[in-house]
């Protein structure tokens, strides 16, 4: 689909969004340093339902992945802010990872609700009429 269902809806219980975005593009960058990188999803709806995310700790595949054999994630939520358009995921350190590393692969993240009985409705990564955008600010070394 093109559209996540985040938090607790009725029709559809808890959901949550893993995703990963693009990452063989950011390889020829790791001559810079990563100033700020953040990941916008764009917001379709809001029941203020307060969102985190997390780093995944390996690599998942959408048809492994299940409730009962969820993929781990890392303990420390990664910050989160929301604007009136836009969910808003500081990935500064996993894009450092990428490039600390030279590692095309990236595990992505997991997005869920935090607390609250209300859903959020954003893009999805296959949405083309409200794209997710990865923004870089870089700097030389």
């Amino acid at each position: 689909g093109s559209v996540a269902f985040l938090g607790n809806t009725q029709d559809y219980g808890e959901q949550q969004l893993y995703l990963r975005f693009d990452t063989m593009q950011l390889l020829d960058l790791n001559c810079y340093l990563v100033e700020s990188a953040d990941l916008y999803l764009p917001k379709f709806y809001t029941d203020d339902c307060i969102l985190e995310a997390y780093k995944m700790e390996q690599p998942w595949c959408s048809f492994g992945s299940t409730w009962n054999n969820k993929v781990a994630y890392s303990d420390n939520s990664l910050p989160v802010r929301e604007s009136e358009d836009f969910v808003i995921v500081d990935v500064r350190e996993v894009v450092q990872d990428i490039l600390r590393f030279n590692e095309p692969r990236n595990p992505g993240l997991v997005i869920k609700k935090k607390n609250g009985s209300g859903y959020s409705v954003v893009s999805t990564g296959d949405n083309y009429y409200r794209p997710h955008i990865l923004e870089i600010k870089l700097t030389n070394y």
